[in-house]
């Protein structure tokens, strides 16, 4: 989504990046089409815009990365880098991109997403990114684990309404600020 803000416009993409299944190792394949998709559509995004990529991207950035990033992985980070972190680490330094979820200090439980179901260790695997000019933009990135009422209260608090135009919606919320975005879908 776009969303038409000033002084800048902002767009957001949710990523997913597949499961490994049994803890094998994806196909080379797949991983390419992955991020040869993702590359085509942060290709998309004006050079303008602030750019959010947020979701599942199964990587690990390792808390050692901030001293040979770059300055794409901040000083939080936690685990040791894994191979999808490297290949996401070098994504991120292709596109100017950080991955800011790194650079704020919070406590574990507000940093990691994933358990793993044999040794049950937590991991830092979702990470929010952003342009790298637009970094000192963000106050804070962290978790919020909600519960299932919670979430039912998110969802009936947001509606949609079509203004009638294929490349436009309005979102209006009531949560926080109450703020009315346009969106345009890219």
């Amino acid at each position: 989504v776009r969303l038409i803000t000033d002084p800048v416009y902002i767009t957001i993409n949710a990523v997913y990046f597949p499961m490994n299944p049994n803890g094998q190792q994806h196909e080379t394949n797949a991983v390419e089409i992955f991020y040869d998709d993702l590359q085509r559509t942060v290709d998309k995004v004006p050079s303008n815009d602030l750019l959010l990529l947020m979701g599942d991207f199964n990587a690990r950035a390792g808390k050692q990365q901030h001293k040979t990033s770059g300055n794409i992985v901040g000083l939080h980070a936690i685990d040791h880098i894994n191979e999808n972190g490297q290949r996401l680490i070098g994504f991120c330094s292709m596109n100017n991109l950080v991955i800011s979820n790194t650079f704020f200090e919070h406590k574990p439980i507000h940093k990691m997403t994933w358990m793993h179901p044999g040794n049950k260790k937590w991991h830092m695997i979702d990470d929010t990114i952003v342009n790298k000019k637009f970094r000192s933009i963000g106050e804070d990135v962290r978790v919020h684990r909600i519960n299932c009422k919670e979430l039912a209260n998110l969802k009936n608090n947001i509606c949609f309404i079509d203004d009638d135009n294929d490349k436009n919606v309005i979102v209006k919320s009531g949560i926080k600020a109450g703020v009315d975005y346009l969106i345009t879908i890219l």
